[in-house]
């Protein structure tokens, strides 16, 4: 049985596409604008709300978007959507693309977009931005992604973080 929210996430997606929130893959028959519209919402769900349950089915949708698309807008759109300076919400945006690039996107294309999510969260005013991305920039060797050698990354601190992880459950169902 779906949730209160459950029904208005999915209801809110089929407002742009009848059927998209069964299939976030149909985002293909969207104009563009549209398709930039959803990629906001999924975005701001995935990363600004504070409900598990909106962040877990916001990032089910974004990993079953067409990834040559979501890869040459997710960086446009979270822009967009996304401060920068505020800990939580970057720290969602790290979580999301660190689960799903070097899973599914293993190429320097994906490579380069974390690469620049992870030098733009360096650069950040804010310690607690800087730290987490410290933190997920220490866990990628272990999940073998190579960032460019082109990009100049500061030595990994020391001092205990607290970061804010995200579990994304992909698959769905009930193991979630």
């Amino acid at each position: 049985m779906r949730s209160q929210f459950e029904k208005s996430f999915r209801n809110r997606l089929d407002s742009f596409c009848k059927g998209l929130s069964q299939d976030p893959g149909g985002i293909r028959v969207l104009e563009e604008p549209t398709k930039l519209i959803v990629l906001g919402f999924l975005l701001e769900s995935a990363c600004l709300a504070q409900s598990t349950e909106a962040n877990v089915l916001a990032c089910n949708c974004i990993l079953a978007l067409p990834r040559p698309w979501l890869l040459k807008h997710i960086e446009q759109v979270a822009a967009g959507v996304i401060d920068t300076e505020d800990a939580y919400a970057f720290s969602r945006l790290l979580d999301l693309c660190e689960s799903f690039i070097p899973a599914l996107f293993p190429d320097s294309e994906s490579e380069g977009l974390m690469a620049r999510l992870l030098k733009q969260g360096l650069l950040s005013k804010n310690p607690e931005v800087v730290g987490d991305t410290r933190t997920v920039q220490s866990l990628l060797p272990q999940r073998k992604l190579r960032i460019p050698h082109m990009v100049k990354l500061p030595p990994t601190i020391t001092e205990p973080l607290s970061v804010v992880s995200l579990a994304i459950c992909v698959g769905g169902g009930d193991e979630c």
